[in-house]
């Protein structure tokens, strides 16, 4: 079974507004078409600030494992069990 619809209404006669937004963005010089922007929120920066502090802290602490590492192997390392009872006890979750 064929179809023909020859009658059928033209796209230009149902979106007029889009074709001339079209046309018009295509006379208009390269400069003056739109761009893309970025603007970050407030929220955003106070994150990605987190984020760098954190990763300045996770450099911090790698050294502090490393030296502890080190001290261990070279067996000067000497755990303070009263300090590390304390600190379970006054840990909270």
């Amino acid at each position: 079974m064929k179809i023909y619809n020859n009658s059928g209404v033209s796209l230009d006669k149902l979106y007029p507004r889009q074709l001339e937004e079209k046309q018009g963005e295509a006379a208009r010089p390269r400069e003056e078409q739109r761009t893309d922007t970025l603007s970050i929120s407030g929220e955003a920066a106070k994150v990605r600030e987190a984020a760098q502090a954190a990763e300045a802290l996770e450099e911090t602490r790698m050294e502090r494992v490393q030296h502890l590492q080190a001290s261990i192997l070279q067996g000067s390392f000497a755990a303070d069990s009263s300090k590390i009872a304390a600190a379970m006890l006054h840990r909270r979750p």
